[in-house]
């Protein structure tokens, strides 16, 4: 999706597939109607502006992938978007975090993988909160929990046939 869509003000839904937006523009208005996100295969990603100004443009009740396409060091509050699953774009090696910062579970759980790219998470993983990788079983790509100093005790579900998971 390119251009400048700024101007458009309707309903945006993506029920399924990839969309990939070259500007935050192209995304439309989403000062009033945020795009919603209807289907487990949904993936939404920008090339520009930072990973939180394109959490803003997402409805809270999304499910799907948002595929991070560049690095991003703080921490997505995902409190009112449970439904999302953070990952990479395809093509893309993206770093999560930093090493020295912990990762807070939303509901006991951190929820990565999708979009075809590579995920590094970099914070620290710990407490008892479990781990879901892919949001549907046609999620792809690859997860490195990159953070040597993970401690978490829950458990580990694996939700995605192209999913990949490095430590």
């Amino acid at each position: 999706l390119s251009g400048n869509n700024s101007g458009h003000t309707g309903a945006k839904e993506l029920a399924s597939g990839y969309l990939v937006a070259k500007t935050l523009d192209s995304l439309g208005d989403t000062g009033s109607n945020t795009w919603k996100m209807t289907g487990v295969d949904a993936v939404l990603s920008a090339h520009e502006g930072t990973a939180e100004d394109l959490l803003a443009r997402v409805h809270g009740d999304s499910v799907g992938t948002l595929a991070l396409s560049g690095n991003s060091t703080s921490a997505l509050d995902l409190s009112g978007h449970k439904g999302l699953f953070i990952g990479a774009e395809e093509g893309k090696v993206v770093h999560y975090g930093q090493s020295g910062a912990s990762l807070d579970a939303v509901d006991g759980k951190w929820q990565f993988g999708g979009g075809g790219g590579e995920l590094y998470v970099d914070f620290k993983l710990s407490g008892a909160n479990n781990l879901v990788l892919g949001v549907s079983q046609t999620a792809s790509g690859t997860v490195v929990l990159n953070n040597g100093a993970n401690d978490f005790s829950g458990d580990i579900t694996f939700s995605g046939k192209g999913l990949i998971l490095k430590s």
